[in-house]
C-alpha cells in the first residue's frame, strides 16, 4: 500500500503491485518453513527451539525449515539473489516510503535475524553458514556492478542498501561474538547515514530523482553539498568517516576468522562502489547547474546535517560505539 500511495504515478503503482506480489511470496516461504520447524519440533519458543536443537539430532526436515526461513528473510532484506524487487520498488515508490524501506525493515529483520542465529541457526551451522557467505559475496557484487549505470538516485541507493546487507551478512556468517558486533555497528551507520540522504532526496520530484538534479549544488548550497558529501563518502567507507569504521570492525572479524576470500571480494566491491559514489560528487561540484530548484526545509537540512556530523566525529568514539553494543549484546 505504501509503494503505490501515489496513485497518479504509473511508476508507484507498478512498484506496489510488484512489492505485494513478491512479499506474499516470501511471506508463504517463510510460513511453509515455520510449519517445517514446528512439525519435526513441536516447538515454536525461541529458547525451547533452540534446546530441542542442541538435544536432538538434526533431520534434514528442521535444516529445510531453517533454510525457508532464511530465504523469506533475504526476500524481504532484498539480499542477492532474491533482490530482483529492489530497484524497480525503490524508483517507484515515493521517495518517503523509499526511506522507510531503506532502513525501517532492515533494521527489524536484522536483529530478529540476529537472534534466530544465536538459538537456531547456530546449530545448523555447517548448513547455512555456506548460504550465509554465497549471498553476501554475490550481494555486494551485484550491488557494485549493478549500481554503476544507474542515472536515478534512487534505484542507485536500492543497488547500495544490496550491497550493505551483504556486509552485514558477510559479518554474520563468522557466527561469533565478534561478528554480530561488527554488523550492528554497521546497520546503525547504515541507518543513520541513509537518513542523512533521504532527508534531502524527499524534496526533490518522485519521478525525477536522478542525479542530473544534483549538478550544481555545489556553487549553489555549498554547505548543504559538503554534508551530502560527506554522507556519500562514508558510504563508500573513505576514512576517517563512520562508513569506513564500520567496513573495518567488518573486515578485522572476517580475517581473524579466516576468511580471507571473502574479505578480498568485499574489498573489490567497495573499491568499484567508489565510483558512482564519487561520480554524484562530481555532479554536484563539477557539472553545469540544473535548472530544477530544491525547496530545502530548514527542519531536513538539519537532519542531513547531524547525520553528517555523526559520520564525521564518530571515529572519535568508535570505541565507546563498540564497547555499548558488546554490551547490549
Amino acid at each position: 500500500v505504501l509503494a503505490s500511495f501515489n496513485k497518479n504515478s504509473a511508476y508507484s503503482c507498478e512498484a506496489g503491485v510488484k512489492y505485494f506480489t513478491l512479499s506474499a511470496l516470501s511471506s508463504c516461504i517463510m510460513l511453509y518453513g515455520m510449519s517445517l520447524l514446528y512439525g519435526y519440533t513441536g516447538q515454536v519458543n525461541f529458547s525451547e527451539l533452540g534446546s530441542f536443537l542442541q538435544n536432538h539430532q538434526i533431520t534434514y526436515g528442521i535444516v529445510f525449515g531453517l533454510v525457508f526461513i532464511l530465504i523469506g528473510f533475504c526476500f524481504k532484506l532484498a539480499i542477492a539473489p532474491f533482490h530482483m524487487w529492489a530497484p524497480d520498488v525503490y524508483q517507484g515508490a515515493p521517495t518517503i516510503v523509499t526511506a522507510f524501506f531503506s532502513t525501517a525493515p532492515k533494521a527489524a529483520l536484522v536483529t530478529f535475524l540476529i537472534r534466530l542465529m544465536n538459538e537456531e541457526l547456530v546449530n545448523v551451522k555447517s548448513y547455512v553458514q555456506p548460504i550465509f557467505l554465497y549471498v553476501s559475496a554475490l550481494s555486494v557484487l551485484i550491488s557494485a556492478f549493478g549500481a554503476l549505470r544507474q542515472q536515478n538516485l534512487k534505484r542507485l541507493l536500492a543497488y547500495s542498501s544490496i550491497g550493505h546487507i551483504g556486509f552485514i551478512f558477510a559479518s554474520l556468517s563468522i557466527f561469533a561474538q565478534a561478528g554480530t558486533d561488527s554488523a550492528l555497528m554497521y546497520l546503525v551507520i547504515y541507518i543513520i547515514t541513509s537518513i542523512g540522504l533521504f532527508s534531502y532526496l524527499v524534496q526533490i520530484d518522485d519521478d525525477d530523482c536522478d542525479i542530473a538534479n544534483l549538478s550544481g549544488i555545489g556553487k549553489k548550497q555549498p554547505i548543504l553539498a559538503f554534508h551530502l558529501s560527506i554522507l556519500l563518502l562514508s558510504m563508500s567507507g573513505i576514512p576517517p568517516l563512520a562508513g569506513f569504521i564500520a567496513k573495518f570492525f567488518i573486515f578485522k572479524s572476517l580475517i581473524n576468522s579466516g576468511f580471507i576470500s571473502l574479505s578480498l571480494t568485499l574489498v573489490v566491491a567497495s573499491v568499484v562502489s567508489c565510483y558512482y559514489y564519487l561520480n554524484i560528487i562530481k555532479a554536484m561540484y563539477f557539472d553545469k547547474a540544473s535548472d530544477n530548484k530544491v525547496a530545502y526545509s530548514k527542519g531536513l537540512f538539519i537532519i542531513t546535517s547531524v547525520a553528517s556530523l555523526i559520520n564525521l566525529v564518530l571515529f572519535l568514539y568508535v570505541e565507546d560505539l563498540y564497547s555499548l553494543i558488546e554490551l547490549k549484546g
